[in-house]
């Protein structure tokens, strides 16, 4: 992880929310700001301002935030000696003809560098204009050292189901969108 490679990590949030993840996020860094809770969308970008002056950060990294792509091309002229990057993880045809990607790929001028999770994601990118030479591919994984197997709770669950032993079973976890 960047923590163990010695990066400190500031995480800055957007979207209303109960804030699900923040006991992971504070497994990762106490320096957490929720914007929705500091004041409205018009003050994010002084706020973001600030944080980015006070940190003086080598790398901004924007992923699934309308309001960071939309604070992206006054950041970028502000701070232009960090490398702005983003990563896309889906696409939602259903929306923004694209959702993040697309947004993305249209904020690609004040990107220095895109990863997605998925070689369709990268080309579907790469076909809204996105150049090969800024994109690549960090697929979505586990950390295998914290989520290993349990072979009891393992044979539980299988019974509890219906499974045998031998039975292969998949589980997919994600979000479907159309």
């Amino acid at each position: 992880s960047l923590k163990k490679l010695g990066w400190q990590i500031t995480i800055i949030t957007t979207l209303p929310s109960e804030n699900p993840w923040f006991d992971a996020f504070r497994d990762v860094t106490y320096d957490i700001f929720i914007l929705n809770n500091i004041g409205p969308f018009s003050s994010y970008l002084h706020y973001t301002s600030n944080i980015i002056s006070s940190r003086s950060p080598d790398v901004i990294l924007v992923t699934n935030s309308a309001d960071g792509y939309t604070m992206l091309p006054t950041l970028r002229k502000t701070f232009p000696s960090c490398a702005f990057v983003d990563y896309s993880h889906m696409e939602a045809m259903n929306w923004n003809n694209g959702g993040y990607p697309r947004l993305s790929a249209t904020l690609d001028s004040a990107l220095d560098y895109h990863f997605t999770a998925s070689k369709r994601l990268r080309n579907l990118m790469n076909d809204w204009g996105v150049s090969q030479e800024k994109l690549s591919v960090a697929h979505v994984g586990i950390e295998l050292d914290k989520w290993k197997p349990d072979a009891i709770r393992k044979a539980v669950i299988r019974a509890k189901l219906g499974y045998n032993e031998n039975d292969k079973v998949i589980l997919y976890s994600c979000r479907f969108v159309s």
